[in-house]
């Protein structure tokens, strides 16, 4: 039995990784496994940025905040319940985690005692986003899954 993790650094056309990582697992066996990285720092950042030139109060930007985090959530909450649908299909368990920057990546892994056969990345080209793809746990697990790893950028298979 297989198993394959997505890990969404961008939530951006998520169903490409979806299929993809269903091809790769046989039909009625494996798991997958979609783990949400929710890099925090960014709402803050564009709330900062707009109070900062200007254009936002204390409290409007703190409601900010919070509407970015909750949109967030209600588009995994999407991807999850569109994924389980696929997984039921095609007769795969899921499986999935939400974890913020904070976390360590490859402790987090170590604690849920998760391990896979194969491991697909979603990023963006976001400059805040993507900083946090680029972290050291991240290469680690790249150099871990060498050859059993496929990178998308939103969506997009990455060369």
């Amino acid at each position: 039995m297989k198993n394959v993790l997505i890990i969404y650094f961008s939530i951006a056309n998520p169903e490409p990784l979806i299929e993809r990582a269903l091809e790769l697992l046989s039909p009625n066996s494996g798991k997958l496994y979609l783990l949400f990285y929710l890099e925090d720092h960014i709402p803050k950042t564009l709330s900062s940025i707009m109070a900062y030139i200007g254009f936002l109060g204390e409290k409007v930007k703190s409601d900010m905040e919070k509407s970015i985090i909750d949109n967030y959530h209600v588009q995994v909450q999407d991807i999850i319940k569109d994924a389980n649908i696929q997984a039921k299909k095609n007769g795969v368990e899921l499986n999935h985690y939400s974890i913020a920057n904070e976390e360590n990546l490859s402790d987090f892994l170590k604690k849920n005692n998760l391990a896979f056969d194969y491991v697909i990345i979603n990023h963006t080209e976001n400059e805040y986003i993507y900083q946090a793809a680029k972290n050291n746990d991240l290469q680690i697990l790249l150099h871990a899954y060498k050859g059993k790893c496929e990178l998308y950028s939103d969506g997009l298979k990455s060369d």
